[in-house]
């Protein structure tokens, strides 16, 4: 039991940062091309 409560916690720590970076990027308010936000983009973030 123990170790299904650890692996949910460090689950939840590593998981939560990902989905809070993942950032919206505007074309073309923010980006003046889409293959510029693209170029910008990371991981996660739509553009």
């Amino acid at each position: 039991m123990h170790a299904k409560r650890t692996f949910m916690v460090v689950f939840v720590a590593l998981v939560i940062p990902v989905i809070a970076a993942a950032v919206t990027i505007l074309v073309p308010s923010e980006q003046p091309t889409i293959q510029q936000g693209i170029d910008i983009a990371n991981p996660g973030d739509t553009v």
